[in-house]
């Protein structure tokens, strides 16, 4: 069965203000719950979920490579969807152990990270949650936390905008800015998915993450025991990387930013998260992130494709394009480490390429 209102799936939960003193194009980073609140974009064709629900249901899943897990986890996302559509309760337990193989694939190689950044894939709600949850993975890595913590902060994005079934239909296929009215029950949607995850014996702490994820500086008072100081920096790390998600990834209403600005922005206009949260998530997807396109001094084009945490100025580059801005028949890897003649001079978005390189990129 197919969800019955796939036009959510294709709307931008999580869109970025425009910073009109920078020129167009140019991108504020705002916290989770601005985000939130921000215009959602107009409707995309549902063909995407679709894909996904399809293989879902026709094609068993065997193994744990990065596709495959990725894939199922958001035929999770999309199957949660359906039971909150029709009032069904979530299938938390199910959620749990795809999260732990994903804390694991993680943990192990740079495939997952590079699903969930990959900048030329159209916007799908599913898609978004796994990758939300792909990066607060590998930053909680970074901060060395548990691993059970891990596995929380992960299934916490997966679920976290599993409430967005309950707004309304006609706020849904509202194609243009909303009302103050309308902005309100947007605002409602945290803890719409707090309450759907709410009530599962083991698993009181998830509506709690949810439900902190939007809090950022508004939080009234300190933590009153290290269980909650824990999940409040577990929110924290979920937070941050659904805007970092939201500004690498093209959506309907605006293209995307390179990953390159969007921490630059975090780190020179983002008081909402804390600082050890803004530093792990650099030392996690380093100066130029995964998947970042970006032009040579040597005037080619290339793909970071893996970074050194120890040098992040100097990622490993699949090179795709030469001087004259021509695709390879081949394309070759070069690590910046190791040839200090060639850096980076800047990054760029995939709709920057010039004719034909993108056509060459998994070559």
């Amino acid at each position: 069965m197919l969800w019955k209102r796939p036009s959510w799936q294709d709307r931008n939960p999580f869109p970025v203000a425009p910073i009109q003193s920078q020129g167009v194009g140019a991108l504020r980073v705002v916290g989770p719950t601005a985000v939130m609140e921000a215009e959602l974009s107009a409707e995309l064709d549902a063909r995407v979920a679709q894909k996904i629900t399809t293989q879902t249901q026709e094609e068993p899943y065997s193994g744990n490579t990065a596709e495959t897990l990725y894939r199922e986890a958001q035929g999770f996302v999309m199957a949660s969807l359906q039971r909150a559509e029709v009032g069904e309760p979530m299938d938390v337990k199910q959620g749990l152990e795809i999260v732990r193989r994903m804390v694991d694939s993680v943990t192990k190689d740079n495939g997952l990270i590079l699903l969930a950044t990959n900048r030329m894939s159209e916007f799908s709600l599913p898609q978004s949650s796994v990758n939300v949850s792909i990066v607060a993975a590998r930053i909680g890595c970074t901060l060395a936390m548990k691993e059970d913590r891990i596995a929380r902060l992960t299934l916490a994005g997966l679920f976290h905008r599993i409430g967005s079934v309950k707004l309304p239909t006609n706020l849904l296929d509202k194609p243009d800015s909303f009302s103050s009215a309308e902005q309100a029950l947007v605002k409602r949607v945290p803890d719409y998915s707090a309450q759907l995850v709410s009530r599962i014996p083991g698993f009181e702490w998830l509506p709690q993450i949810i439900a902190k994820i939007y809090e950022g500086g508004d939080r009234p008072s300190p933590p009153r025991s290290s269980m909650e100081r824990d999940l409040r920096e577990e929110a924290d790390v979920v937070g941050i990387s659904i805007v970092f998600d939201a500004c690498i990834h093209r959506r309907p209403h605006r293209e995307a930013v390179t990953g390159h600005e969007t921490l630059e922005q975090m780190i020179h206009a983002t008081p909402h998260f804390p600082d050890h949260i803004v530093k792990a998530m650099i030392r996690t997807l380093s100066v130029y992130p995964f998947n970042e396109f970006v032009i040579l001094n040597t005037g080619e084009i290339g793909q970071v494709i893996d970074i050194h945490s120890q040098n992040p100025v100097r990622p490993v580059v699949k090179v795709f394009s030469t001087v004259d801005q021509k695709p390879f028949y081949k394309t070759r890897i070069v690590d910046l480490v190791q040839h200090f003649s060639i850096y980076i001079k800047r990054a760029i978005t995939w709709r920057e390429l010039p004719g034909g390189c993108a056509t060459n990129l998994w070559a």
